[in-house]
């Protein structure tokens, strides 16, 4: 068993989560093979960043137990029950820094996705599976709404 799996769990500080959003956002930006290559010391991954930051076995924890609802609490038929409250932050987050003018554009997006959640199959697109998202832009390309398709909802 490793010991990420057997520690138990410590709650998490603020500090220590603003550090692991760091380390996650940096690892979208640097892709990596594998996700231990971020605290790798071999010289061709500078481990440095998200090393200083937190352990690796702190952070496959924190991964493994982070949630922004109750576990409990059944979806019903909204697939994005789980993730919903950081899309109604982010789309808040995105008014309060811009105001759109009256030019605006509606947009369809592919983020590239090969999981089981609601993956899209879009032949059109270079990106042919992925999350579809439906955004709204200003004129100077700033998103300031953006929903996320999950299929259709059951009534």
């Amino acid at each position: 068993m490793s010991s990420a799996k057997s520690t138990k769990w410590k709650p998490i500080e603020t500090e220590e989560l603003f550090n692991y959003f760091g380390i996650y956002h940096q690892m979208g930006i640097e892709k990596r093979p594998k996700l231990s290559d971020s605290w790798s010391v071999r010289n061709m991954f500078n481990p440095s960043f998200a090393a200083n930051l937190m352990s690796r076995n702190r952070f496959t924890q924190t991964l493994r137990c982070l949630r922004f609802v109750e576990s409990e609490r059944d979806g019903g038929t909204n697939k994005l029950y789980k993730i919903q409250p950081i899309l109604d932050v982010l789309n808040e987050s995105f008014l309060k820094v811009c105001k759109p003018g009256k030019d605006v554009t509606i947009d369809e997006s592919v983020v590239p996705f090969r999981g089981r959640v609601f993956r899209q199959y879009i032949r059109e697109k270079r990106q042919r599976f992925g999350i579809e998202l439906f955004k709204i832009d200003s004129k100077g390309g700033y998103t300031f709404k953006l929903e996320v398709y999950a299929g259709t909802q059951g009534s």
